[in-house]
């Protein structure tokens, strides 16, 4: 993560100032995009109190789309349901459409790592020189020759948004082997206007010839898009093109309604090909509904209006059942009535167009409170739909978000909007970030230093490349100089460190902001500093989960609420001290408050651990906080060991003693730190306001060092080989020729469970539960179900139901 903090004159911009008026994109979000005027008021009222947060709903469905449909070579799947509705298809297979869908993606989601991904993969298979030629591409090979339109538009669009957002400093300078997303957006738009037009026709691709005419594609009408290229550049002007799409849609059969053929000819008339507003046309109402809302176009906004005469179930989600395709006499198409229940995007696309229309009154019945979660699904999953199946569907995944994005103000158009902002005041590296050693043995101590033009706000990151530990060290000066000691780092690997700074321009040299050195050599077990602190939870990851995979939580009684209700968005950035922290605001009856677990299941032993540490403020009637250390052996009521402290209205560090918690009133809660579950805060009473919370951590006690279960949490030891009897722990584990032999030491074994380092389950082994194992037992481990590396082995204890110990071990 990086600061960007930019100071704007304020007479130059306005910028939005509603709750939810915040966006992914790096540059502050204009108020042109504060579309909340055309919405209900109990939508707006569920926008502003966070109970809907679209980008939040943005940022999770494109880190599933990041995951799920972008290959390892870069191309975007062509993901779909075989016509069985059973079976998905589509793994090895990509589209010049993808290509385009997922670069303006990224671009809404300020992703320029993907955005790179996916243009230099589209460049090695797709691109012919002056176009995205291989339209199909599958197996490794192309299968389909020849552009398709409507991707060359998207992908020139992403381009020319990308190309100013590197030139403003927003995204890093871009230039692959002469290859730079201005010099490719230019060869794009060249490539539509003078292979993918003949006049003032668009024609769906550079194949088609004069056969083109009888073969015309409404949803390639990209309008906003050709109006941007005019914009960007003054060799091609699309204006002719512009008003011939126009001319075609008006003329088309069912225009009135705001429908659109999938198919027509250049008089708007049937073809061979289908005739109805079926799975192509669907993208008709958003690609119009850009042009209205970025370019207050009034032939756009005539079209968008006509939308009334399809949607007029308007008040209620009855509303969204007529967001759906249409046949050719304009009449809704129920052949398949499965799948136009399955509609999502379809909602997307068509409320682009009512927002388009700029007829409040008809768009306060469509954005009512339901619309959020009739295109999202709600918050069980992160991709967008109601369905299970839709998480298989790349195109219905890439329109709902386009359409979402749209339609809460998420995508601009980023070339106006950097046209009417200062370039960012920025801070050279005068020196680039080095290491004082290239290989350490520790413990030994690093000096990572680096100098900046002036003091500006800097975060440099310390990450282990195998074991995937990590620390941030913040600060504010023009000279950086950190010493790194290994404490709490006992894994030979590759360190990398990276530089991020408040007013360092992004474009900065990559060479300039990173350094790495190699950890040569670790003792045999990890030494962790007496009476240190190790951190449970700072925050800085932006998420509600630790990096010990412990969650955070949110609690009340049923007449108290809290916002957020869910700890999906309790870690808030700027809430912190600072960074990232807890936000808890509430109003209590009786009690409400926010918790974190230590680890997603099970327990840690603190035994050696002598108290808690932990930032906070307060705002509004705080007058104390109860805190509280639950463990597995509370009273039948579930009372925790606590202790009460003032409320703050200034950050303040806070020392709690685990010898201090009492049991409440009337308990028979016992404090044993052997099973200590999690960490709670609370607020008791009839009382409102706001509690922050940050950089939890525990202090070991003076000559003391962690459990076993700690060691893995914070640095676990790595067993290549046994180890002698004498030396053996509770849980020994190292390779066999055929699988892993384990020793537990004369205990029962319910249950082996092996993970990934990055937290993905691999394996699962149940031992006889009636069998005391006193020796090595062999584990068989299937042919092919481990690769070469690092993996954590999990075993839980006698009882298979509390804490389980765990060991990190190599497979080769």
């Amino acid at each position: 993560m990086y600061f960007k903090t930019i100071i704007f004159f304020i007479s130059l911009i306005s910028f939005s100032l509603n709750s939810y008026g915040q966006w992914l994109l790096p540059y502050p979000q204009l108020k042109k995009y504060d579309y909340s005027e055309y919405y209900d008021s109990v939508l707006v009222s569920r926008l502003s109190m966070k109970y809907i947060d679209p980008k939040a709903e943005l940022a999770a469905a494109w880190e599933f789309y990041v995951d799920n449909f972008i290959m390892s070579n870069g191309l975007v799947k062509h993901l779909r349901m075989a016509d069985d509705k059973k079976t998905v298809i589509g793994q090895n297979e990509a589209v010049s459409e993808g290509i385009g869908y997922g670069m303006l993606l990224a671009v809404i989601c300020n992703d320029q790592t993907n955005f790179n991904k996916i243009f230099e993969a589209g460049n090695q298979y797709m691109w012919k020189g002056q176009s995205y030629a291989c339209w199909s591409w599958a197996n490794g090979n192309c299968v389909q020759g020849g552009a398709a339109t409507d991707a060359d538009l998207d992908i020139a669009l992403a381009l020319v948004f990308a190309d100013k957002l590197q030139e403003y400093g927003y995204w890093n300078s871009y230039n692959k082997n002469g290859v730079t997303y201005k010099s490719r957006a230019e060869q794009t738009i060249a490539g539509i206007k003078t292979k993918m037009c003949n006049g003032d026709v668009l024609l769906p691709g550079d194949t088609w010839g004069g056969d083109g005419f009888n073969n015309i594609n409404p949803s390639y009408f990209s309008v906003a898009a050709m109006r941007v290229f005019n914009d960007y550049q003054s060799t091609h002007d699309f204006t002719a093109v512009i008003n011939k799409c126009y001319s075609i849609l008006q003329a088309t059969r069912n225009y009135n309604k705001g429908q659109a053929p999938d198919w027509c000819n250049t008089s708007g008339g049937q073809v061979g090909k289908s005739y109805g507003m079926s799975i192509e046309a669907i993208r008709v109402p958003w690609r119009i509904g850009l042009d209205a809302l970025w370019f207050d176009d009034s032939k756009a906004i005539a079209y968008c209006k006509n939308t009334k005469n399809t949607l007029t179930k308007l008040g209620s989600e009855d509303v969204f059942s007529q967001m759906i395709e249409y046949k050719a006499d304009g009449t809704p198409d129920m052949t398949d009535p499965n799948r136009q229940a399955d509609n999502f995007e379809r909602i997307a696309c068509w409320s682009t167009a009512v927002l388009g229309s700029k007829d409040k009154a008809f768009a306060k019945g469509v954005f009512i409170k339901e619309i959020s979660y009739d295109i999202t699904g709600g918050t069980a999953q992160p991709y967008f739909g109601t369905l299970n199946s839709d998480a298989n569907f790349y195109y219905k995944q890439s329109l709902g978000m386009l359409g979402y994005a749209t339609i809460f103000g998420l995508f601009g158009n980023v070339l106006d909007d950097l046209k009417n902002l200062p370039k960012p005041d920025t801070v050279k590296v005068t020196t680039s970030l080095k290491t004082s050693s290239t290989s350490v043995n520790l413990p030994a101590t690093v000096t990572i230093t680096a100098k900046l033009e002036k003091a500006t706000n800097w975060q440099v990151v310390i990450s282990g490349q195998t074991s995937n530990k990590s620390d941030t060290i913040r600060d504010s000066s023009a000279q950086i100089s950190i010493p790194f000691d290994g404490i709490g780092w006992f894994t030979r690997e590759t360190v990398k460190i990276s530089l991020s700074g408040e007013k360092i321009a992004k474009s900065t040299a990559s060479s300039m902001l990173s350094a790495q050195f190699s950890i040569a050599s670790v003792p045999e077990k990890a030494v962790i500093a007496a009476g240190s602190t190790i951190k449970i939870s700072d925050l800085e990851n932006g998420k509600s989960t630790t990096p010990w995979n412990g969650a955070w939580y949110v609690f009340a009684d049923s007449q108290s609420t809290t916002t957020p209700k869910t700890a999906a968005t309790l870690a808030t950035s700027n809430a912190g001290n600072p960074g990232y922290g807890v936000k808890l605001a509430f109003t209590s009856k009786k009690y409400a408050g926010c918790g974190v677990t230590f680890r997603n299941s099970g327990v840690v032993d603190l035994t050696n651990f002598e108290s808690v540490i932990f930032d906070y403020k307060t705002e509004g009637s705080v007058d104390s906080i109860s805190f509280a250390l639950a463990t597995t052996n509370n009273d039948s009521n579930g009372a925790y060991m606590q202790k009460s402290f003032a409320g703050s209205t200034s950050w303040t560090t806070q020392t709690i003693l685990f010898t201090d918690l009492k049991a409440p009133k009337n308990s028979s809660s016992k404090l044993d730190l052997k099973v200590s579950e999690k960490l709670q805060w609370q607020v008791n009473g009839a009382k409102t306001g706001t509690i922050y919370l940050d950089n939890i951590k525990i202090k070991l006690k003076s000559g003391k060092q962690p459990s076993d279960d700690i060691y893995f949490l914070v640095s676990p030891v790595i067993q290549k080989f046994p180890l002698s009897r004498t030396d053996r722990a509770l849980f020994a584990i190292y390779q066999s020729n055929n699988g892993l032999i384990i020793n537990a030491g004369n205990h029962l074994l319910p249950r082996l469970e092996i993970y990934r380092l990055n937290g993905e389950r691999v394996f699962t082994h149940r031992f006889n539960m009636n069998t005391r194992y006193t020796d090595n037992q062999i584990v068989p481990i299937p042919s092919g179900r481990l690769s070469a590396g690092q993996y954590v082995a999990l075993l839980s204890d006698e009882s298979g139901k509390s804490a389980m110990i765990a060991r990190r071990f190599i497979w080769e």
